[in-house]
């Protein structure tokens, strides 16, 4: 995978500013590790990747951030509109911490809202995450950790970025799981638009689109106490896929 993410033109942090897309459609993938090299030499023409110090696939690791019951979680799990994911994430290569808050609205549009951790208190922490949602940080409780590599697409025509995640780890407290062979692929863009690249190399490839939320996935697999009933397919799918 590395060997032909060096096929692809590069793009730089400072020229990812032109491309932020914080209020966005997203538009999601789950799909086996073998299709990736497929889907990456068909993409290669229309798409640069970002490069970080020579780097192309990025280590971020998140903490997700919850009420004590889950409110946030259930929300999803229920199909509830205008939810909430709150979250602080470590962008490893580039040595930056952000606090992150999405708010997805009733018309399936993507707000984020992101400040650098380390440049603020606990207390102004806590007061950015209460401007941006219905809860102070100092009232919830860490969930979940998940560690991933990630690679970033830019579309070189449209105003279009992508994410594809790969060796997922899941972990709260002792209960760990690892996905090795499942990539998830979240196409950003400003409204829906199916005539993008990526979209038409992955229906070639048959990768349909699936709904998932890495957060939602990730505590229902390592939480068996935790209500899943609308996830189970989701779940079912990838077993599937680390089976293959």
């Amino acid at each position: 995978m590395v060997e032909i993410l060096k096929t692809l033109d590069n793009i730089s942090l400072s020229e990812m500013d032109n491309v932020k897309l914080m209020n966005r459609v997203d538009t999601k993938y789950v799909m086996h590790i073998s299709k990736l090299p497929h889907l990456l030499k068909a993409i290669q023409p229309f798409y640069r990747v970002l490069e970080i110090d020579s780097n192309r696939l990025m280590t971020y690791k998140n903490n997700y951030f919850d009420t004590p019951d889950f409110k946030l979680y259930l929300a999803h799990h229920n199909g509830r509109v205008n939810r909430y994911k709150i979250r602080i994430r470590e962008y490893v290569e580039s040595q930056t911490v952000f606090t992150e808050i999405k708010f997805k609205d009733n018309k399936g549009k993507t707000r984020k809202k992101r400040t650098l951790t380390l440049k603020r208190s606990d207390e102004e922490n806590n007061q950015f995450v209460k401007k941006h949602s219905p809860y102070y940080l100092s009232e919830l409780e860490t969930k979940l950790d998940i560690e991933f590599q990630r690679f970033t697409l830019v579309s070189k025509t449209e105003n279009e970025r992508a994410t594809i995640d790969v060796n997922l780890n899941f972990k709260k407290n002792t209960h760990e799981q690892t996905l090795r062979k499942t990539v998830i692929v979240e196409i950003k863009q400003e409204t829906y638009d199916s005539s993008s690249e990526l979209i038409k190399a992955l229906k070639v490839l048959k990768v349909n689109e699936q709904r998932l939320s890495k957060y939602c996935i990730g505590t229902a697999l390592v939480n068996q106490s935790i209500k899943k009933n609308n996830f189970k397919q989701k779940i079912a799918n990838i077993t599937r896929l680390e089976r293959i």
